[in-house]
């Protein structure tokens, strides 16, 4: 409870905007854009960004799709618009410093979070807070069911959407792609270029590994996981990953009771499966499947 204090936010009227891109296979595109719940000290990062791809369906489900590290959004433009073509709304939420949000790039990022470590435990909480008002957004629209909500991520979006999928606790439905528990287990000692920076910004600045596990414990999907278990959760996995070890996806797995596949890949040649990952999403956001 303690925890999830730092989640809470009063509830608030907020003004968002519209407008029309284009159109795909069965659906239109759209962005969307209103303010963070819980904004940073760089203003640009206040407003989320959005693309949402709106099926011609009457009160359909409605998915908020989360993107993986690299910031072209490719993966999950690709997701959103294969659930859109089956029916179900799509609210691709670009997370915090990405995109329209970062003052300048990635790198500015990644030297401002070795000044400053508590950082990332802020930009992650943010990212919670906008799938939240995300959530809220997409209840109040016409074409939206709002009982039939849900939320899903790859890799870092993964992780961003079992931690607000967790915080919120009443999310019907959750899709955790590439990602897991026990966010120290991922990071202290890591090597990789996406999770190194972290590791590195902690050395830097002396930090023990007690200290770094009490830094993210709120923001750990695995701190939270028991609230999922209502939620229907599937996880897809790699075998052979080593950026989100099994051993964390099976944390997660067993914490939230998630029905897990694995796939004989590693986190980046599970990019060959991803057909199959869209058509699992379809299957379980599917309009005839809730």
């Amino acid at each position: 409870a303690d925890l999830l204090k730092r989640y809470e936010h009063k509830p608030e009227a907020f003004e968002w905007r519209m407008q029309f891109v284009g159109k795909g296979k069965g659906f239109r595109l759209q962005k969307v854009t209103f303010p963070s719940p819980y904004p940073s000290p760089v203003e640009v990062n206040n407003t989320i960004h959005r693309e949402y791809s709106l099926t011609d369906r009457e009160k359909a489900p409605g998915v908020i799709v989360l993107h993986i590290l690299d910031g072209s959004f490719t993966v999950a433009r690709v997701l959103c618009h294969r659930l859109a073509a089956g029916g179900v709304n799509a609210l691709l939420m670009k997370m915090p410093y990405y995109g329209p949000r970062s003052p300048s790039d990635r790198k500015h990022l990644e030297g401002e979070l070795r000044k400053n470590p508590r950082l990332f435990v802020d930009t992650v909480t943010q990212a919670a807070m906008d799938v939240r008002r995300s959530a809220a957004w997409l209840s109040g629209r016409p074409e939206v069911d709002p009982e039939r909500i849900g939320v899903c991520g790859v890799s870092l979006g993964g992780f961003a959407a079992a931690l607000a999928g967790g915080v919120d606790g009443n999310f019907p439905r959750v899709a955790i792609i590439l990602a897991g528990g026990d966010l120290p287990k991922m990071i202290i000692g890591a090597t990789s270029r996406e999770v190194g920076p972290i590791w590195r910004a902690f050395q830097q600045k002396k930090w023990t590994p007690q200290q770094v596990r009490d830094l993210l414990r709120p923001i750990d999907p695995l701190t939270y996981a028991k609230r999922l278990k209502g939620s229907k959760p599937i996880m897809l996995n790699a075998t052979r990953d080593t950026i989100v070890p099994p051993a964390c996806a099976k944390a997660l797995r067993e914490a939230s009771g998630a029905e897990i596949t694995w796939f004989r890949a590693n986190h980046y040649s599970m990019g060959f499966y991803l057909v199959a990952a869209g058509e699992k999403l379809l299957e379980h956001f599917s309009p005839e499947k809730w």
